[in-house]
């Protein structure tokens, strides 16, 4: 992992995502290789961006609202002086489909979320050569080791911030502010018909909670979520939803607790 992450120094990179969570996360593992991040939290603002300044690639999240990552990376490619900007898709899902739709999309690779941060580094060097070298910020000290977190596992939550407590916590900060009204936001989607947001809530959820280590919460959420993204009857999609609140119960408990 060294070896890639040496070579990514002085990289500019424009990341494209709208969840706060990854974006801290991300931003910080690519600051933390000598890579000049600049963020752009939805389409269009990357397409802007994108027309202002050079940057030697893009990592691309796939499920926005409105302009998605594949309709962003289409119309980047549609500009003649991107044809060769390497694009690097994000997504949460491992299916091969997603990753095709990348590819056809225009982009040149597909990462998953959580984020592996070996690959991550390993991914980007392999597509994109930095302009010139920038200068590393140094590192700040780290907090007090946390302690046991229910429906967490810490340990594994601290391998994807490179064991980076401070940045952890953070994330587990963001993930108790972001989704502590999960449940209510979720019901009030499926009760106003509204399956398209009842579906983005969840894979939201799923998605950050793989970030901070609570893998059976992630697992029932991918659950959850794909039976609203074919529309399941009710009944199906209410058990889902019950064994999710199962395991959102704890973790919510015990990062109240996080100072």
């Amino acid at each position: 992992m060294e070896d890639h992450k040496a070579r990514l120094k002085g990289m500019r990179i424009l990341l494209v995502e709208d969840n706060p969570l990854n974006q801290e996360l991300v931003m910080a593992l690519l600051t933390d290789a000598g890579i000049e991040v600049v963020l752009a939290d939805e389409g269009q603002q990357a397409i802007d961006a994108l027309r202002i300044q050079p940057f030697d690639g893009v990592l691309m999240d796939c499920h926005m609202p409105g302009m998605d990552g594949y309709q962003t990376t289409r119309a980047i490619r549609a500009q003649s002086q991107h044809k060769d900007l390497p694009i690097i898709a994000m997504t949460a899902s491992t299916m091969r489909f997603e990753r095709d739709m990348a590819i056809d999309a225009g982009m040149n690779d597909h990462l998953t979320k959580p984020i592996h941060v070996a690959t991550m580094y390993e991914t980007i060097a392999r597509w994109v050569r930095p302009a010139e070298a920038r200068p590393i910020a140094d590192a700040a000290p780290a907090p007090a080791p946390l302690a046991d977190l229910p429906g967490i596992d810490v340990a594994a939550g601290l391998a994807r911030t490179l064991g980076n407590q401070k940045l952890y916590r953070r994330m587990l900060l963001l993930f108790r502010e972001g989704h502590q009204e999960f449940s209510f936001r979720f019901r009030a989607a499926l009760a106003e018909g509204d399956m398209r947001s009842a579906t983005r809530l969840v894979h939201n959820l799923g998605s950050v909670a793989g970030t901070i280590g609570a893998d059976t919460l992630r697992q029932r959420s991918v659950a959850l979520e794909s039976a609203c993204s074919r529309a399941a009857d009710r009944a199906e999609i209410d058990a889902l939803h019950d064994a999710v609140e199962v395991e959102l119960l704890p973790v919510m408990t015990g990062l109240r607790e996080l100072a």
